[in-house]
């Protein structure tokens, strides 16, 4: 739902526009993006920021400035378009691992986390695997142990007796 100034049709929600992930306006214009990750604009259109690139998808984040507009998609990579009178839409060659765009009059910005941000997010994953794998192979060893559990009372014969002294060593009795 938009409202306010509305001599562009920046307000009037085009119809049947649904499942909307994010939504960014501009100036005089108003974007969105869809559940599937494609773009949906509306509203002035002079310098051609309301004319989504063909193909565009996959986008995870939408800004719009004064007249341009631009999105990042899930590779961190940036598509920018409409009014580039100030080179508001020249995305520097090699940008990437982008996760956060800005943008204002006629200027465009972009957020990009640091190698030490993204190690750190890749060494709480590891951990994570890491804790999960632990977990795994202590339940696989104690598996083993019930299975091989051996001569206990060392009296060289693995039988009943050796059973009850593992049950003991768990706290289980076995009435006999």
């Amino acid at each position: 739902v938009c409202w306010g100034y509305n001599t562009y049709g920046q307000c009037t929600v085009p119809a049947g526009l649904a499942t909307v992930t994010q939504l960014a306006m501009g100036t005089y214009h108003t974007g969105a993006v869809k559940g599937d990750g494609t773009v949906v604009c509306w509203g002035w259109n002079d310098y051609g920021q309301c004319n989504v690139p063909a193909g565009l998808a996959n986008v995870t984040q939408l800004a719009m400035g004064q007249s341009h507009t631009g999105a990042v998609k899930g590779d961190g990579s940036v598509v920018c378009w409409g009014n580039n009178y100030n080179g508001q839409c020249n995305v520097p060659a090699g940008l990437a691992t982008v996760t956060q765009l800005a943008m204002g009059g006629g200027h465009t910005g972009v957020y990009i986390p640091t190698p030490l941000e993204i190690c750190t997010e890749t060494v709480a994953v590891l951990e994570a695997e890491n804790a999960a794998l632990t977990k795994a192979i202590a339940n696989l060893t104690a598996q083993i142990a019930v299975l091989n559990f051996g001569d206990l009372n060392q009296d060289g014969v693995v039988d009943g007796a050796d059973l009850t002294i593992l049950f003991a060593n768990w706290g289980i009795t076995t009435g006999g």
